[in-house]
């Protein structure tokens, strides 16, 4: 499932992304979405 997290440069609030992942831009659209960022 994606979700979105925010716009361009505004990442909403509060948050909407699960625990363990973050909200990152994406060059083929307008909107951030929540990606599992593969840390530790």
């Amino acid at each position: 499932m994606i979700i979105a997290c925010g716009i361009d440069d505004d990442v909403w609030q509060p948050n909407h992304c699960p625990v363990g992942s973050e909200c990152f831009q994406v060059t083929d659209s307008t909107y951030r979405i929540c990606c599992f960022s593969g840390g530790k």
